[in-house]
């Protein structure tokens, strides 16, 4: 299980949520079946549950998903429950983009003690981090065939959200402050302090040296944005439930931003090769047949959105920025709870998996593609 789960009592969270319910209208008699955790292997910033309740005693069942943001310190800084709901109703209905719909939000906190939401449940399979699916699970005993539509199938998805009038759709919320800087320099000060913040577990130790040099080749190669679109933010395998090894919902919107749309697809990029590095853990990596090159990904995508990609080797680097701040706090969490030493937690905060692509990808042009 992922170490950021809650702690609450099942029984009690049962009960506080049937209490809740049937103050909903045709919700008076409703009978709410025992919660249990909905993610194994993935979901890392909010509390997930698989939620059944009847509307009485005799009628039939509807299942839900809970979600509730963590209690106390948490892993990411701003946590916004309420615009995740918001950003999942906004996106509703988009055709070709299988966005789970929302059921309930609830602000008031005095009914579980924190605000929720619940959205519909979708049947089918997620490819989980642990084990990674590079290295045991239903994807790597598909054949090639399936995994080749899996991966392109996913692409044709990231694309059709560029597109869309984010501000029509009543997002203007993630506009950032300031109309006469690019998204991008935002975007990466943003970063830089939640580096600051999450560097507070470990006073007195500089960042490591590769987060630096990182920051620093961002910083000098900023490139000039020719489109703004909504992001996702987190588009992974991970965050999607396939059936038939095609996404038909997708998952945890607390990443999304506003910037230039090739943040989504290389992130993809990035997610899946961060993966395959871990699952290798410094030794040979294993490989998956029928997932298409970097090369291949980006010139469907391009077909796909009738565009250019111009610098997916600065926004494949930026995507490794953000997830060292991730890991960062991750570590830093990790020693607070007692679950890693310090040497361990400083370890996994330089993510040394990583390392060798990144540097490697910082001799390269913003614009470069990964060949290898």
């Amino acid at each position: 299980m992922p170490i950021f789960t809650g702690d609450d009592d099942s029984a009690s969270l049962t009960g506080q949520l049937q209490t809740w319910l049937r103050l909903k209208d045709g919700y008076g008699q409703s009978v709410v079946q025992p919660i249990a955790q909905a993610t194994d292997g993935a979901g890392w910033s909010n509390e997930t549950y698989k939620i059944s309740f009847s509307r009485s005693p005799d009628a039939p069942q509807e299942t839900y998903i809970l979600r509730i943001p963590p209690k106390g310190e948490s892993l990411l800084r701003d946590y916004d429950v309420k615009l995740q709901y918001d950003t999942m109703k906004a996106l509703e209905g988009i055709q070709g983009y299988p966005v789970v719909r929302g059921k309930w939000f609830e602000g008031d906190t005095s009914h579980i003690g924190r605000p929720f939401f619940l959205m519909e449940y979708a049947e089918g399979t997620s490819a989980a981090d642990k084990p990674i699916y590079y290295n045991a699970g239903w994807v790597a005993d598909a054949t090639d065939e399936q995994r080749a539509h899996m991966w392109t199938s996913t692409v044709d998805t990231i694309a059709r959200l560029a597109p869309i009038d984010w501000e029509a759709r009543g997002l203007g919320s993630y506009t950032w402050p300031d109309r006469n800087r690019s998204c991008i320099d935002q975007n990466l000060e943003h970063w830089e302090q939640i580096y600051d913040w999450g560097a507070t577990f470990f006073p007195g130790t500089p960042l490591p040296k590769v987060v630096v040099d990182l920051r620093d080749w961002l910083r000098a190669n900023l490139p000039r944005e020719d489109a703004v679109a909504f992001n996702w933010g987190d588009a992974r395998f991970a965050n999607m439930i396939f059936r038939d090894f095609e996404p038909v919902a997708l998952l945890d919107w607390e990443l999304a931003m506003v910037g230039d749309p090739e943040i989504d697809i290389t992130f993809f990029l990035f997610a899946d090769r961060h993966l395959q590095l871990l699952a290798g853990n410094g030794g040979p990596l294993p490989e998956l047949k029928g997932f298409l090159t970097e090369a291949d990904t980006l010139a469907r995508y391009e077909r796909l959105r009738n565009v250019k990609v111009k610098n997916a080797n600065f926004y494949w680097l930026f995507n490794a920025y953000r997830i060292y701040g991730v890991r960062q706090r991750i570590a830093g969490l990790s020693v607070k709870w007692k679950i890693l030493d310090l040497p361990a937690a400083l370890r996994l905060r330089e993510v040394p998996t990583l390392e060798s692509d990144v540097r490697r990808r910082m001799e390269m042009k913003p614009s470069d593609i990964w060949e290898t």
